[in-house]
């Protein structure tokens, strides 16, 4: 064997050629192919090569005539971390012989190397070496992590592409990107490994490093090229494609993989220089240098990760800059650096059990040489000089190395030929390379211009081609020899025991050219991956991939040949998969009930159990997916039995067998057992779940809707006629089957039922669940996305799962990154008690909980305790990986082992008299009995008291538990030690995170009653009977605000504050308990607590009672409060005074402190009082703060906000806002005040506070006017958001400098007027009772309603109005004014609402179409038809688009047309008569300028699409649609509804949202809107909506007036949830204010130049108050907290006749996406291909005629052919250019859209369902080639349609 080499370069002197030799000792012969090729059949060789060159190259092979796939790209891109080269007993491969190792470790099984070429044994390589000059390494293989190194798992970290190939390898090309500076190997490794934390996070990828900004790479492009059998031209050229010039060595290599070490007298090949030039012209200016592929033993034995020495200089050598590559930052798994600046210490020692190949000294790799060169020879020399580690004359590996300055956008090529000894060339070997090369591209493009004749579009040829380039470049040879593996070889010691892995399979010998997955990532090969490989393969190559797969392949080979099919070779595979199909059985129907429950049968993990992991209870799981895999394979051997049959009818009674075995399995997915209570199949969700067998003989479905329940699709086969007449008496014994056997007849579908042509159908699914398992596989709310069908269903699903009681984590073994890739963005890091394995914690929590130790005085105590009750107990100790055991029996350890699922022994030191405790315990747990726990319990609790805040985590750290039983006491002990209370530590919402609303909704949302224990999981730390889903949320939060430090109890400060409190009525005394339950905990206040109350009677019975029975019944009061009737002696030496009186008290208190409190102390006023105007006060009003300042000459902060007393004292959640002057005094008051269910935010204007906490007792008096009126939630709404705008507006108008509208959004304002005007305040009471009976007046109300006096906003009012008329401003204020008027009896409660926007002149006329007939559809269809009555501009009709329902035997649209009601959405509500109803969309906009869109938002893309075409241009929109959020996953920005409707009519849009309830606005109560408007349309829109009884006020911020009314639908959910769970509006106005500030926070986020001011409109706090109290969502809500085992779906169905909820799909968007950044992965290909088969087999039988809704909701049908079509292009879209130039699946990275970037394509692993993009590995060619089958099908319909 010869190589002829060329360098061209410029301005170089030709040097005198050289000839070259390889010597190929031992080659075998080839190995024998298939059976001809269909090119051989019929044709001619003659008209074979007629097809084109490289047809007959193919069929001269397939004859064994020529071959020329002996060589080709069969060596691996990786081969070190591999199984075959892991000799270690604990079967790590990744950690044995890692990537630092490759370079001088010789491989045992295989090699590596980049862009490789070897002969079919693998016995000669070629490839490429690459040196920039700057890295440590010579860049001879490609760089990736390893899975313990990557985020996602193994990745490799190079750029490179396949761009072309022939079957026959007669020409390939591909490319690789070598950076110009140093390679980032650190940086790849570490910034991956940190994002390991976060699986949410995206790989940290080559690009992401900066390292090719300004274009500082080559591109290095490798071309092969056959001139003939064993004469192979190889072209490299690399090309500098920055501004600058750079350095770069060429070094091709060839090298004899080395197979003489490992057996003894093996002949050692070798490569020598030639000196004479007889043969070979070899016309090289470069150094040709030789080293030997042997394992650099004395690198080895150098020490386990010792660095290359640098030497000194050789002398005539320069110095190159090198470094010592292995001290780059370390794998994690192999070893751990020390650093000191730059001096490397060594490795630490590797634990036990995980030594590397490195700390083994790779016995089973030595060479037994002890002089170089070696492997790493060529490393040593190229870059540092040393010319010792290399020979000039021979070797088994030679290199051919040139060194370059390639200038700026320049190129150098090189050219070498290898070729047979015995061809010559007389006039020399490259005389004709360039007219080779040429020649073979011309015939590639021949061969692919015919493949590709009926692909029209270049985008998708090129899609097409490099696919298919792909799958031929990713051939590998795989070696591999069980025996000898395990075994050993000879003359070295035999290689440990591998835990058992593959000593099964000694029997197994590889030696054979396979497709490869993906020959960096998977250089190991798969039955499912092979089989999927075979398809786009059998397009270039069935000879090939006949090989590795039979139906599909058969088929196609049988379509090209045109005659049976190879039926010998299907005979013959056929036998073999009966075999494998017995083995299935046996082995993974562990029940024999035709289930199946074997770890990957089905798909890999998608679900939320590790599926190849034992479950920790000792069940086992029947899968959905599993089963169903068997069913179709059992239909597809019964279907090649058919086809055998038909050439031999012995073949028909095994056909019928394997029917036989698929109905069988059939019954058992419907009936796991006789009797059984479940089935696969869930008639009430009509989907496939899996179904956990538990060990007690009980079954649990897993509801998690993933892809594993659409499995069941995939087991459908069609007969034709024509087949089963020629098969009577398989048709025979079939309809014998049938008609005897009808129980399993009626499971499948109607196989007796001829359907289209006659054809029968053999499926799992009958029509019904066919249909019902499309609906769910094409809802874009489940699984249908715009690529595609995503492998997980979307939060809907898991929330159910979740909410019918499913364990929340269960991932035994696997990291929490499996968990959170199914579960998609749910926060699993806040949720308490997620246990995976046994005792280890994940998530943010569990890292705390690692980092943290418990005081050594806890331990102390612990084992004095144990010590003491060792007859009732066993203390467990946790020491990071470690169990330490103080045990009076073994049972209770090794009950202690089995429940912790610890694969080690418990080690058990000491004994009870001398125990041996570490140091650093994590973790404790007490054993004990379960009758014994309730005496435990408190008993540890002591022990724990007062070192109770040693850590900030989960509350988990002390437990106790109890054999046999699922308590767990850990969280009572702590409760017990912190004095807490379960209400103290359980509410909603006490972080200041700006997103958490959103979250926490999500969050509550999903987890229903999941808190439980269930028997999937170790267990849930909360309270068995806690059902609140609300307080999981924060139970976490809470405790973490009460355990405030680490480490001991701090010390107690020097200086203690002491506290008073004067109180009066419920709220006083309720503010009593919360500041007396503090001060029990916190060191810094004195106690005891004194209380001032107004009878000494009253004092006396609290003092020796305990309560306080007259305003707070009930509630007993702590015991370090002293109530006192003598004000000064509870002020004597306060420090802080909190006056919580009325205002009738407040002057004589305030006069009986004067001169009796200290001059240094403050007043804390919450009373919210408004004192009688005084001359002095300068134009101001005289708030209770200034008063008691004044008096008392101290300063005053103020704290106020949604209290409402009683449910503040019983724990309930409520907020306040706290105004104060002075940080430092703020800082005590907000430690005093802050609690885990009464949250407490800080401003320093006091006057700002208790402007807005006292006025707002004048909204409160408006809303109880609406209450009295029933004016509904509509007028409610608006009547309180008019209210608040004027409250901004007096503050702004008279505190100017004051003002805030911070403190509007606090719990001061917008919390204060909600909870004032929707809870049972005194106020609104009193309104309410006035309203209904004007002519009692106040006093008489007053003492009905309150036995008092008027209520003090009624004073608040009087004193606000007089202070109004005194500035003459009356006008400014008509709210406040109307309000008076009404209260001082001038004007009646009715005229509340006649304060609507003055009519404005219309514009020109206009036809009118509505677009939608819900209750809200036609309520506003009725306002625009009576508008359009009255105002001659409008055209009389107005045209109602109507969705067509049949409603009692009726048409709905007749009877609104006839009758003039929709009986069914809005009954009892006459429309207008010249409002006509439309079941045609496209004729109910044609000629209509004013389109107004009012229907669910699900349905907007659908109707669009199908009225495109019929809108004029010059058209308006109006969108009404709420909810309407599609979001970008990569920018994170939102389409709305008027954007849509903007773009895809392409005309413009307004917005119309507000606070409409739909049947209120229907029966003309008084309502108000705001239009978003920016076109010149806006007066014309307003004339069309506006009415005196629905107000309309215009807006530009069409953004802003959008998404508040789609986002307040996530906040009624939190209402709902609220009114649900029974929380008080305390509670609930507090969850509405954090919502509203979080709605414009986000909008402000999402668009800066939104309006602040639109949060007051009508869109926004009216809309949220009227959906809060009102509205299907909150409605749907309360129904869901209230009744969690009914799914939202049948919430939907039971309350909103139809009608779609819009908060959950909000909410999934908003908190999944921006907050959480959501996680749809799915897996690529396969499963999409395979469901796109199915569906064209269900055509086939079905027809045309036959129709399903697709997507579903959208009111669009199709056949199911053209659904199949529809999801094969959304696959085809991932790689297509979109609008914006990117491709979707491409990484979003600016440079992709570069001149060199744009045209090359990466096939990944899988793909995101939402977005498109590629995840995982990047070069999957082997199951995203299957693209390449999809065009080449699409091609091929589009051409016949045509």
């Amino acid at each position: 064997m010869h190589v002829t080499a060329r360098r061209t370069c410029r301005n170089s002197s030709r040097s005198p050629p050289l000839k070259y030799k390889f010597v190929d000792r031992g080659r075998q012969a080839s190995r024998s192919a298939f059976d001809p090729s269909p090119w051989g059949r019929g044709l001619s060789p003659e008209d074979v090569g007629n097809v084109s060159p490289e047809h007959a190259r193919l069929s001269a092979c397939d004859q064994e005539l020529e071959d020329w796939k002996r060589w080709g790209p069969y060596v691996s891109e990786r081969h070190w971390g591999t199984c075959r080269e892991d000799y270690a007993p604990h079967g790590n491969s990744w950690i044995y012989l890692p990537f630092e190792a490759a370079h001088y470790v010789a491989y045992r099984w295989g090699e590596d190397g980049l862009a490789g070429w070897c002969d079919r044994s693998m016995h000669l390589c070629l490839g490429l070496a690459l040196w920039n000059g700057k890295d440590a390494i010579l860049k001879e293989r490609l760089y990736g992590l390893s899975n313990p190194q990557g985020n996602h798992g193994e990745d490799v970290k190079e750029l490179y592409y396949y761009l072309d190939a022939t079957p026959t390898h007669s020409y390939m090309k591909m490319m690789y990107k070598y950076p110009q500076a140093k390679y980032p190997y650190d940086e790849l490794r570490r910034v991956n490994f940190e994002r390991k934390k976060d699986p949410l996070l995206l790989e940290y990828e080559l690009l992401d490093t900066g390292i090719m900004d300004d274009n500082k790479y080559f591109d290095v492009v490798v071309e092969y090229a056959q001139a003939d059998v064993d004469d192979t031209l190889v072209k490299i050229t690399a090309h500098n494609r920055g501004g600058e010039e750079a350095e770069l060595c060429l070094l091709p290599q060839a090298w004899f993989r080395n197979v003489w070490s490992w057996k003894k007298g093996s002949a050692k090949p070798a490569m020598k220089y030639v000196s004479e030039m007889k043969r070979i012209e070899m016309a090289y200016c470069g150094r040709v240098i030789f080293c030997e592929n042997d394992t650099n033993d004395l690198r080895v034995r150098g020490g386990a990760l010792s660095p290359y020495q640098e030497p000194a200089p050789v002398e005539g050598t320069p110095k190159v800059a090198g470094g010592d590559f292995r001290s780059l930052e370390p794998n994690a798994w192999f070893g751990l650096w020390r650093r000191f600046q730059e001096k490397v210490l060594g490795p630490e020692p590797a634990k036990k059990g995980q030594e590397t190949g490195v700390d083994q000294g790779f016995p089973h790799h030595l060479s037994g040489r002890t002089s170089g060169p070696f492997k790493d020879g060529f490393h040593d020399y190229v870059i540092r000089g040393d010319k010792a580690a290399v020979s000039t004359s021979s070797g088994t590996k030679v290199g051919l190395l040139t060194r370059h300055k390639v200038a700026a956008g320049s190129h150098v090529s090189f050219r070498f030929r290898l070729t047979c000894a015995q061809k010559s060339f007389p006039q020399g070997a490259f005389l004709d390379f360039d007219a080779i090369f040429g020649s073979r591209r011309d015939e590639t493009e021949r061969f692919y211009g015919l493949l590709q004749e009926d692909i029209m579009c270049p985008e998708r040829r090129l899609i097409h081609r490099q696919a298919l380039a792909g799958m031929i470049w990713t051939k590998q040879l795989y070696y591999y020899d069980i025996r000898t593996w395990l075994s050993g070889d000879e003359g070295r010691e035999k290689p440990p025991s591998r835990g058992g892995r593959n000593e099964d399979w000694d029997h197994l010998y590889n030696a054979d050219v396979i497709s490869m997955p993906d020959k960096w990532e998977y250089p190991w090969y798969a039955t499912w991956d092979l089989a999927f490989h075979c398809l786009p393969l059998a397009l270039v190559d069935a000879q090939f991939a006949k090989a590795w797969a039979v139906w599909r392949v058969f088929q196609m080979d049988r379509k090209n040949r045109a005659d049976d099919g190879d039926l010998g070779f299907l005979e013959e595979l056929f036998h073999k998969l009966m075999l494998n199909f017995t083995w299935w059985v046996n082995r993974k129907d562990a029940e024999g009930r035709n289930i199946f429950q074997g770890g990957f049968l089905g798909l890999d993990n998608i679900g939320v159990v590790d599926r190849s992991q034992p479950f920790p209870n000792g069940g086992m799981i029947n899968q959905s997916d599993g089963t169903s895999w068997m069913a179709f394979y059992s239909l597809t051997l019964m279907r090649m039995a058919l086809e055998l049959a038909l050439h031999n009818p012995v073949y028909e009674s095994i056909a019928c067998k394997f029917l036989e075995h698929f109905l069988h399995i059939a019954r058992a997915m419907t009936r796991l057992a006789d009797n059984a209570e479940h089935g696969l199949w869930d008639p009430v969700d009509e989907f496939y779940y899996d179904v956990l067998a538990n060990p007690d003989g009980s079954r649990e479905p897993i509801k998690l809707r993933s892809i594993v329940g659409l499995i069941p699709l995939f087991a459908v086969e069609v007969l034709e006629p024509d087949m089963l007449k020629k098969l009577p008496r398989f048709a025979s014994q079939t309809q014998w089957l049938f008609d005897n056997r009808p129980d399993l007849a009626c499971l499948v579908s109607r196989f007796v039922e001829p359907g289209r042509g006659e054809r029968r159908l053999l499926s799992l699914l009958r029509g019904y669940r066919m249909r019902s398992l499309l609906k769910r596989m094409l809802d874009p709310a489940e699984f249908l996305s715009d690529y595609g069908v995503r492998a997980a269903g979307t939060f809907d699903a898991i929330a159910e799962y979740q909410k019918a009681g499913g364990a929340f984590a269960v991932c035994t073994g696997r990291d929490l990154g499996s968990a959170r890739g199914v579960l998609k963005g749910l926060d699993i890091d806040a949720m308490p008690g997620v246990y995976l394995n046994g005792t280890t914690v994940k998530g943010k929590g569990g890292e705390m909980l690692r980092n943290l130790t418990l005081p050594t005085q806890l331990l102390q105590r612990m084992v004095d305790w144990g010590r003491e009750h060792r007859d009732k107990a066993s203390i467990l100790f946790v020491e990071g990986d470690a169990h330490y055991v103080m045990d009076r029996s073994e049972e209770y350890a090794l009950f202690m082992h089995k429940h912790l699922l610890d694969p080690d022994p418990l080690e058990v030191k000491g004994g009870w008299e001398s125990p041996e405790i570490p140091q650093k315990v994590n973790m404790m747990r007490v054993i004990c009995s379960p009758d014994d726990m309730d005496t435990i319990k408190p008993q540890v609790a002591d022990c724990v008291k007062g070192l109770a805040n040693y850590a900030q985590s989960l509350p988990t750290t002390i437990d106790i538990m109890a054999p046999g039983t699922n308590k767990a006491a850990g969280l009572h002990v702590l409760l017990e030690a912190l004095q807490l209370s379960m209400a103290e530590v359980c509410a909603i919402g006490d972080s200041e995170n700006d997103l958490e609303m959103l979250q926490s909704v999500r969050v509550a949302c999903a987890m229903g009653n999941a808190v439980k224990k269930t028997k999937a999981v170790s267990h849930f730390v909360m309270p068995k009977n806690f059902d609140n889903p609300a307080g999981v949320v924060c139970l976490l939060r809470s405790l973490t605000n009460a355990l405030t430090c680490r480490g001991e109890a701090p010390p107690k400060p020097v200086q203690t504050l002491r506290v008073a409190c004067f109180c009066c009525g419920s709220w006083g005394t309720g503010v009593a308990r919360q500041v007396g339950q503090s001060l029990l905990h916190l060191p810094r206040f004195e106690e005891p607590l004194p209380m001032w109350v107004p009878s000494a009677e009253t004092a006396a019975h609290i003092n020796s009672t305990g309560f306080d029975e007259e305003n707070l019944p009930g509630l007993r009061l702590p015991r370090n409060i002293r109530a006192t009737a003598d004000a000064a002696e509870a002020a004597k030496d306060a420090d802080l005074l909190i006056l919580v009186v009325a205002r009738e008290n407040m002057a004589d208190v305030v006069g009986q402190l004067r001169g009796k409190v200290k001059s240094t102390a403050t007043a804390v006023v919450m009373s919210k009082v408004l004192m009688p105007h005084r001359p002095k006060d300068k134009g101001l009003l005289h708030f209770g703060s200034d008063f008691v300042s004044e008096a008392l000459g101290i300063p005053a902060a103020v704290l106020m906000g949604g209290t409402l007393a009683a449910d503040v004292a019983r724990g309930y959640f409520a907020e306040a806002t706290l105004g104060c002057r002075d940080p430092k005094v703020s800082e005590v008051l907000l430690e005093l005040f802050k609690k885990p269910n009464f949250a407490v935010t800080s401003l320093p204007s006091p006057t700002a506070v208790e402007l807005f906490a006292v006025l707002k007792a004048i909204i409160a008096v408006g809303a109880g006017f609406c209450d009295g009126l029933e004016l509904g939630h509509n007028s409610k709404a608006a009547v309180i958001r008019l209210g608040s705008v004027e409250l901004a507006k007096f503050a702004k108008r008279f505190y100017p400098e004051e003002a805030s509208k911070e403190a509007l959004t606090e719990a001061c304002g917008i919390t204060d007027i909600i909870a004032s005007s929707y809870g049972d305040s005194r106020t609104r009471r009193c309104a309410e009772a006035f309203a209904r009976e004007p002519q009692k007046g106040w006093e008489q109300v007053a003492r009905e309603k309150l036995r008092s006096g008027e209520p003090a906003g009624i004073a608040v009012l009087r004193t606000c109005a007089a202070f109004v008329r005194s500035h003459r401003a009356e006008s400014e204020f008509p709210f406040l004014a109307r309000v008076d008027r009404i209260c001082a009896g001038k004007a009646a409660p009715e005229s509340l609402t006649e304060m609507a926007v003055p009519r404005v002149r219309a514009s020109k006329a206009m036809k009118v179409a509505v677009l939608g007939s819900g209750n809200w559809g036609c309520a506003i269809a009725k306002i625009i038809a009576r508008n359009a009555l009255q105002r001659t501009e409008f055209q009389k009709d107005v045209a109602m688009w109507v969705h067509e329902e049949m409603v009692e035997g009726r048409k709905l649209t007749d009877i609104i047309n006839e009758e003039h009601e929709n009986v069914k959405y809005l009954p009892g509500v006459e429309l207008p008569h010249n409002l006509y109803a439309e079941p045609d969309a496209k004729a109910a906009v044609k000629d209509a300028h004013i389109l107004v869109f009012v229907l669910p938002h699900q349905f907007l893309p659908g109707l669009l699409n199908s009225i495109r075409d019929s809108v004029l241009p010059d058209a308006v929109g109006v969108s009404l649609v709420k909810g309407y959020l599609e979001i970008n996953r990569d920018t994170g920005s939102i389409t709305t509804g008027t954007q849509l409707i903007e773009v895809e009519l392409n005309i413009p849009c307004a917005v119309l949202n507000g606070a409409n309830v739909a049947n209120d606005v229907a029966h003309d109560h008084f309502a108000e809107a705001t239009l978003g408007c920016t076109s010149d349309q806006s007066q014309v829109l307003w004339d069309l909506l506006n009415t005196p009884q629905f107000s309309v006020r215009t807006t530009p911020d069409v953004l802003g007036v959008e998404l508040f009314g789609g986002l307040k639908n996530v906040v009624a959910l939190a209402a709902g949830f609220c009114d649900g769970l029974g929380f008080p509006p305390n509670t609930k106005a507090a969850i509405l204010r954090r919502g509203l500030q979080e709605m414009a926070r986000l909008i402000k986020e999402l668009y800066p130049t939104s309006s602040p001011d639109t949060l007051l409109e009508s869109c926004g706090l009216a809309d949220l108050l009227t959906t809060s109290y009102s509205g299907r969502n909150r409605m749907c809500a309360e129904a869901f907290a209230r009744d969690s085992s009914k799914s939202w779906a049948d919430i939907e169905a039971e309350l909103l006749s139809g009608q779609k909820l819009q908060g959950c799909p909000s909410c999934r968007k908003q908190a999944t996406v921006i907050i959480m950044g959501g996680n749809s992965n799915w897996r690529g290909f396969p499963i999409n291909y395979l469901l796109i088969e199915s569906l064209q087999k269900f055509h086939q039988y079905y027809g045309d005629e036959y129709l399903i809704e697709c997507p579903t909701g959208s009111g669009n049908k199709m056949s199911i052919l053209k659904i199949a079509d529809e999801l094969s292009e959304r696959l085809i879209k991932i790689f297509l250019k979109a609008e914006d130039g990117h491709r979707p699946g491409m990484r979003l990275h600016p440079k992709m859209k570069e001149e060199h970037f744009e045209q090359n394509l990466l096939f990944y692993e899988y793909f995101h369902g939402d977005n498109g993009r590629g995840v995982g590995s990047s070069h999957q060619t082997g199951w995203t080639g299957l693209i390449a089958k999809l065009i080449q099908a699409r091609g091929q319909e589009d051409a016949h349609e045509s």
